[in-house]
């Protein structure tokens, strides 16, 4: 065996060392993270949810946005839009909520109200007890 194939397949040998363990390891992560996130917990008592003590006031956390509206009380829906995937922001002004990347807008049901974005926000439930929010994110 010449130099060159020697040195090819010792290259080749490292590598799949590599990567084999990191490609398994990241399978291994996915299945637990989202198994680990179908339910959020926001403790309105601490200062960084503060806004959603009041009517218009809005968080973005962990992929969801959580919004205090005037008619449905306290509401949360993804924050990731269906249409490319940046995150959406409340409009206070509109009482929607808007994809700062393409403009399309939502309802508070996470309904299409202007596109690009075709497909809804998924919805989820909200669950208050006290201070703290249960969001059921399944």
């Amino acid at each position: 065996m010449d130099r060159r194939k020697a040195l090819q397949r010792m290259v080749t040998g490292s590598a799949t060392l590599f990567m084999v363990p990191t490609a398994l390891a990241a399978c291994g992560n996915t299945k637990k993270k989202s198994a680990d996130n179908s339910q959020l917990t926001v403790n309105l008592a601490d200062a960084a949810n503060a806004p959603l003590k009041q009517q218009g006031g809005f968080v973005v956390t962990d992929n969801t946005i959580i919004i205090n509206t005037a008619a449905d009380g306290i509401i949360a829906l993804s924050s990731i839009c269906t249409h490319k995937g940046c995150t959406v922001e409340y409009d206070k002004t509109n009482k929607d909520i808007l994809c700062p990347c393409h403009q399309s807008e939502f309802a508070f049901d996470g309904s299409v109200l202007q596109g690009p974005a075709v497909k809804p926000l998924p919805k989820y439930k909200v669950t208050r007890n006290g201070d703290t929010l249960t969001i059921d994110r399944s």
